[in-house]
Order: C-alpha cells, then sequence, then structure tokens
C-alpha cells in the first residue's frame, strides 16, 4: 500500500491544478487503503454467489477498458484471469492428495529452519 500511495503522489506531482492532486490522492487513497477493508468485511458476510460476483466484477473492470484498444489484448488479460482465479486454485486442490504427511519425509531441511542447540556432557 505504501507504494501505491507514493506512486501516486509522484503522479500527482506532475498534475497543474491542487484540486487534480487533491483528486488523484484521495482516489488512490479510497482505491488503495479504504478498498480492501471493504472487500475484506463483504467477504466476511456474504454468501458465495456474492464473492463470485464481486470478482467477476473486478475482473470485467480490469479487462474492460483494454477491449477500446485492442482486441487480442483483452483476450489475453481474460484468459490469464481465468487461470489464475480459477485453475491454479483447483490444480492446488487436486495436488493435494499427493502431499505426505509422514514426517520426516515431506519435511524439507533448509538453512532457513531453526538452530537446533546439541548438549553435550564434558567430565570435568
Amino acid at each position: 500500500m505504501n507504494a501505491a500511495i507514493s506512486a501516486s503522489v509522484v503522479l500527482a506531482s506532475r498534475l497543474s491544478s491542487n484540486q487534480a492532486v487533491f483528486a488523484l490522492v484521495l482516489f488512490s487513497v479510497e482505491l488503495f487503503a479504504l478498498f480492501p477493508i471493504l472487500r475484506r468485511k463483504i467477504q466476511a458476510v456474504a454468501p458465495p454467489s456474492v464473492k463470485i460476483t464481486i470478482t467477476a466484477l473486478l475482473g470485467a473492470s480490469a479487462t474492460v477498458p483494454f477491449a477500446f484498444v485492442n482486441v487480442p489484448v483483452t483476450v489475453l488479460i481474460t484468459a490469464i484471469l481465468l487461470f489464475v482465479n480459477f485453475a491454479c486454485p483447483a490444480f492446488f486442490i487436486w495436488a493435494q492428495r499427493y502431499k505426505k504427511y509422514e514426517l520426516p519425509v515431506s519435511e524439507i531441511k533448509g538453512p532457513w529452519d531453526p538452530a537446533v542447540p546439541q548438549v553435550r556432557k564434558h567430565k570435568d
């Protein structure tokens, strides 16, 4: 969110009037700060049909403007959105059946793991 607000401030510095700067910064705050909170609240209480509708509306609002510029780009963006929103989650759900839960077979060890102290008994 900080990057989005910073980018809108940089863009706003190029505008000529105070009203235009205020409108751009206000819109970016609404879009990047307040809308995610509203969407999270709606998705917490809404039935699945409302969630699907919101996802479809947001996807359409992202792709429809491209239809006026370039139709092949619109088709490509729509295909990418459908793939990311539906095919990828379906693949992850399908792949869960192959996940092994026995330890340590499915446990990945690496340098990111916390250190395990090994205490040695010394004879004094």
